[in-house]
């Protein structure tokens, strides 16, 4: 006798769910990236960083709505504790989003100075979510002890 799961996804949606650790990384290094290049730009008045942060946001951006889809795909597995996963998920759609709106306030805010006070603060709360967001996926993967099971 054969017993179908009615809820279990389908092969094609675990197939792209599994590229999620593939694409996750892609933004995160992209997104880290920008925020880095804005601080040396500040710190060393490099004004000549400045034309390259906002096509690294869009790009970061971008990939980063990929990695929310893959990685919706593959929560569907029902293979993760449901509350990291909860906060992980939601988080990783704040990653997204806050990068978008950090796109938009370089491209659209950087002439006007009281807007333009809004965008630093954008790209700290850009990289504290992002590095939060990374923290819960690597409990998922590889447990919640893996970065201090082995401190001497």
């Amino acid at each position: 006798m054969i017993v179908l799961q009615a809820n279990a996804p389908s092969d094609w949606v675990m197939f792209f769910g599994h590229f999620h650790p593939v694409v996750v990384h892609l933004p995160i290094g992209m997104l880290m990236i920008a925020a880095i290049l804005e601080l040396i730009a500040r710190k060393k008045e490099l004004d000549s960083l400045q034309p390259a942060i906002a096509p690294i946001l869009l790009v970061g951006t971008f990939t980063a709505i990929i990695s929310c889809l893959f990685g919706y795909l593959l929560s569907s597995s029902g293979e993760y504790n449901e509350d990291t996963l909860f906060w992980h998920q939601w988080m990783g759609i704040a990653v997204a989003f806050i990068s978008f709106l950090s796109w938009y306030m370089k491209v659209n805010w950087q002439q006007d100075p009281i807007m333009k006070k809004a965008y630093l603060p954008s790209l700290y709360l850009m990289v504290f979510l992002l590095t939060a967001t990374g923290h819960l996926g690597g409990n998922m993967t590889h447990g919640e002890d893996y970065l201090y099971a082995n401190t001497p």
